[in-house]
């Protein structure tokens, strides 16, 4: 009974893998049109495993507080989440927090590269750039980056963080 029960869950669950991340897909293509009340809505009846995308949505629409919220409930096992609770707080101006959670990811990040998603891969990133604009953090943020890229080649998110911080770093002003 219980190897019955271990293929059925086995055959069943790329099934419940895909349609997570075709909810989070659907997320995210609404806030890309503009419609971020019907991303909202659409994350927040996603339950538990949309949790981080709808932090995503809260924080476009400026909704810090309950985003941060949201993230903080995601707890330490989303490196997402908790990239977005440091930039969250570096917009609040808490930088202490901000560099604090920041290190914790890139720490991790250092040790075990490798074993990360794409997805994690551009929170690595994310957290380089909240640690500081100096030449190092830029060139390990760009490094994550673009392995984030080479991890998922469908996923432009990774490639259009390259480019805004080639734009932020070499854009001279008008």
């Amino acid at each position: 009974m219980r190897r019955l029960l271990g293929v059925l869950f086995f055959l069943a669950a790329p099934g419940a893998l895909e349609a997570q991340q075709s909810s989070a897909s659907a997320v995210r293509r609404l806030a890309d049109a503009g419609q971020l009340a019907a991303a909202e809505s659409l994350a927040r009846s996603g339950g538990a495993a949309l949790q981080v995308v709808l932090g995503d949505i809260l924080v476009l629409r400026g909704q810090l507080a309950a985003a941060d919220s949201v993230y903080a409930g995601v707890g330490p096992r989303s490196r997402v989440a908790q990239v977005g609770r440091a930039e969250i707080a570096l917009r609040r101006g808490d930088r202490a927090s901000a560099v604090q959670l920041a290190q914790l990811v890139t720490q991790a990040y250092t040790q075990r590269a490798a074993e990360w998603s794409a997805e994690d891969r551009v929170a690595a990133g994310r957290a380089f750039l909240i640690l500081g604009g100096d030449a190092t953090t830029v060139r390990s943020a760009l490094a994550a980056f673009d392995a984030a890229a080479k991890a998922d080649p469908a996923d432009p998110d990774a490639s259009l963080r390259v480019a805004d911080l080639f734009l932020d770093k070499y854009n001279a002003p008008d």
